[in-house]
C-alpha cells in the first residue's frame, strides 16, 4: 500500500515537473516575442523621429525662405521710397537751375568787373614805371605790415615814388590784392595791396594821397642827400 502512494506521488512530481518546465518554455517563447516586439517599437519610434526631424527641418526652411521674402519685400519697399525721394529731389533740382543761372550771371558779371579793374592798375603800374615816380630806391628799413588780421616785421626793401614797393619776404597767408598796411616812424601808415608773391619777396602797390606822395618823397631826398 506505501509503495503504492510513493510511486504515485513520484509519478505526480514528475507531471509537475513536467507541466513546470513545459510553463518555462512558455514563458522564455513570451519573452522572447516580447523582445522583438519592443524591438519592433523601438525602430518604429526611430523612424517617427527621422520623419520628426525633417518636418522640424522643412518647417525651418520654410521660415527662413518666408524670411526672406519679407526681407526682400521691406526692401523694395525702402528702394521705393528712395525713387520717390530722387524724384523730389529732381523736381526742386529743376526749380533751382533758374536760381543757380542768376547765380552765375551775377558771378559772370562781378569775374568781368575785376577784370575791368584790375587791367586799370596794371596800366597805371606800366604809366608809373616809367620816369622820375617809377625810379626805384633801395632803403632796406624796418616796417611793420599789417594784413588780414595779422601782423609782420620786415624790411622796406626797395621803394617807388609811384607806390611800387618791394619787401624783403612773402607774407604768409596773403594773396594777390590782399589789403595791406606799411608802418614805419619815417613814412607813417601807408596802405596798398599785394601785386604778387615770389618766394623770397612780396610786392605792394601802395595808394598814396597827395599828402603821403609829398612825405615820401622828402624822404627820399633826404636819405640822397645823406648818402
Amino acid at each position: 500500500m506505501v509503495a503504492n502512494e510513493v510511486k504515485s506521488l513520484a509519478n505526480q512530481t514528475a507531471k509537475a515537473t513536467d507541466e513546470i518546465s513545459g510553463q518555462i518554455n512558455a514563458i522564455q517563447s513570451a519573452t522572447r516575442e516580447a523582445v522583438q516586439g519592443i524591438d519592433g517599437i523601438t525602430g518604429t519610434i526611430r523612424n517617427i523621429n527621422a520623419i520628426a526631424s525633417s518636418i522640424a527641418t522643412s518647417v525651418e526652411e520654410q521660415s527662413a525662405a518666408t524670411q526672406e521674402i519679407a526681407r526682400a519685400a521691406a526692401q523694395a519697399a525702402e528702394g521705393t521710397r528712395e525713387s520717390s525721394e530722387n524724384i523730389a529731389e529732381v523736381s526742386q533740382s529743376s526749380s533751382e537751375s533758374a536760381s543757380v543761372s542768376d547765380a552765375v550771371r551775377a558771378s559772370a558779371a562781378q569775374v568781368n568787373e575785376r577784370i575791368g579793374a584790375m587791367h586799370g592798375k596794371l596800366q597805371e603800374i606800366m604809366r608809373s614805371g616809367t620816369g622820375k615816380a617809377g625810379e626805384r630806391h633801395t632803403v632796406n628799413m624796418a616796417v611793420t605790415v599789417a594784413y588780414a588780421g595779422r601782423t609782420q616785421s620786415c624790411l622796406l626793401h626797395d621803394i617807388a615814388l609811384s607806390g611800387a614797393t618791394v619787401l624783403d619776404r612773402p607774407l604768409d597767408g596773403a594773396d594777390r590784392d590782399t589789403e595791406v598796411s606799411i608802418s614805419s616812424p619815417q613814412l607813417g601808415e601807408l596802405k596798398g595791396s599785394v601785386m604778387a608773391k615770389t618766394a623770397t619777396s612780396t610786392h605792394v602797390s601802395l595808394d598814396l594821397d597827395e599828402a603821403e606822395e609829398d612825405r615820401l618823397e622828402k624822404f627820399l631826398a633826404s636819405r640822397q642827400r645823406a648818402a
